[in-house]
């Protein structure tokens, strides 16, 4: 079987699996059309999430953020009239490694289009397998530096942005495990979901 074949069986299975045992459980959802259906993915907590604010058809709520340089920015205003993409994710979340690489092929694909950032916010998996290694960040220095590994792994070339210890934005933003925003052109919410196969956000797009 031809290795991309067996990284996608693999990413669809860390998918179903999620970011914690809790939402592991795959179960119907009326929000079960943000998910891709081709995977079965009906997710506990999409039906919630889908009804927390920020909701379709709102703005995004503005943010300020450091990146992983220490500029500070605002990345729902540097779209410049593309469509924005915003990631959540972490260092110890597997299905948001791993849908990497195909988040980055989409932002490659579609860079005249769409811009990509990634808020990075608290750990999925800090402590627990297979991540017991890594101790929750206390301090924001701690979190920037996961941040800047998980960069480095990956070869990000997209902006990432770090959420402040009080996971102000993460909050804002319906605590997001591992979740997907896109924004019009306008800046107004058109899509919005949790462990979000890479087939839909460019079908989205």
């Amino acid at each position: 079987m031809p290795h991309n074949h067996v990284a996608k069986i693999q990413f669809v299975r860390s998918l179903t699996l999620g970011c914690t045992s809790g939402a592991s459980r795959p179960s119907p959802s009326p929000s079960q059309a943000l998910a891709d259906p081709r995977y079965g993915l009906k997710l506990k907590r999409q039906a919630s999430f889908a009804k927390k604010p920020p909701r379709i058809g709102d703005p995004l709520p503005a943010f300020q953020l450091n990146t992983l340089s220490g500029q500070r920015i605002d990345p729902t205003q540097i779209r410049h009239g593309k469509i924005l993409i915003l990631d959540f994710g972490n260092f110890t979340c597997q299905p948001f490694r791993l849908r990497t690489p195909f988040i980055q092929e989409i932002a490659k694909r579609y860079a005249q289009q769409v811009q990509l950032v990634t808020v990075y916010s608290r750990e999925a998996n800090a402590g627990r397998a297979p991540f017991d290694a890594i101790a929750p960040p206390t301090t924001f220095d701690e979190r920037l530096a996961l941040a800047r590994a998980y960069a480095q792994e990956y070869g990000v070339a997209w902006p990432v942005v770090v959420d402040e210890m009080d996971d102000r934005v993460f909050r804002t933003y319906g605590k997001p495990f591992t979740a997907t925003f896109i924004a019009d052109q306008h800046g107004h919410l058109a899509f919005k979901g949790t462990w979000v196969p890479p087939q839909v956000v460019e079908t989205q797009i």
